[in-house]
């Protein structure tokens, strides 16, 4: 790792295409010539916090900077000191292209930082619709998973009061009944923040999801008691434990 930023660092930090195109250039000449090991050298530059090009690229949305970065195959996965990706800095700043061209590059959009934090929790906490909407979509992303603190991606567009985000994730059914590491909902979170729009929100869509959550444990209740009456005691007792888990999240 580099103490201080290199002229690469520097010109993906100023958004300066032309500079960053020149040092490149300039460099897989030297390489070309044997004058220099390989382009990993200055692409994939780490500082002494772990910030690559790459990084300070996405983190200022320079999707122009990025696209030049990962077509001369900068390691997208590079990570810093508290386990950000290039990803979790496009998410960040709500760069959906940004994102999406990360993506398509096979970083990893479900990467958690050392907060537990994945690329979807930042762009729902600093209410970056665009990303928000890209991220959610990606296959494999779970809505209801939580960081350290039991945050889910909802509980933080909650907290903060971005309710367009709220809205999103209620309609692609993130959960409002989950409740982070000290119980609180993401309704709760909204409410001591005095979002009154995201509350009204919140209120209607836990409603709502109780019902569906209350019914379905009802039918699981009935499944159970089939399966004990047919003598499967192994699937009773596996119904039984998702109805009570379901009963639980609806509160009753």
């Amino acid at each position: 790792m580099s103490v201080v930023d290199t002229a690469l660092h520097m010109a993906a930090k100023g958004g300066d295409m032309e500079e960053a195109t020149k040092i490149l250039d300039a460099y897989a000449q030297k390489v070309g010539e044997g004058a220099a090991r390989d382009t990993v050298a200055v692409i994939d530059e780490q500082d002494c916090t772990g910030w690559t090009p790459l990084h300070w690229a996405a983190s200022r949305g320079r999707d122009d900077v990025v696209k030049l970065l990962v077509e001369r195959n900068a390691n997208v996965h590079l990570v810093t000191a508290d386990n950000w990706s290039a990803m979790h800095d496009a998410a960040r700043k709500g760069s959906e292209p940004v994102c999406r061209m990360l993506r398509d590059a096979s970083a990893d959009v479900k990467i958690r930082t050392s907060n537990g934090n994945t690329p979807l929790h930042l762009s729902c906490h600093y209410g970056r619709v665009e990303a928000a909407t890209f991220l959610s979509d990606c296959e494999g992303i779970d809505l209801n998973e939580t960081n350290n603190l039991g945050h889910s991606p909802l509980h933080l567009a909650s907290r903060y009061g971005h309710k367009a985000i709220v809205s999103l994730l209620i309609d692609k059914r993130g959960s409002v009944l989950l409740q982070d590491r000290i119980g609180r909902t993401a309704q709760a979170l909204a409410a001591e923040n005095k979002f009154e729009g995201v509350v009204a929100l919140l209120e209607q869509a836990t409603a709502e999801q109780r019902n569906n959550v209350v019914n379905a444990a009802e039918l699981g209740l009935n499944a159970a008691q089939e399966a004990l009456a047919e003598g499967d005691k192994e699937a009773a007792r596996k119904k039984f434990e998702e109805a009570e888990a379901n009963f639980i999240m609806a509160g009753e």
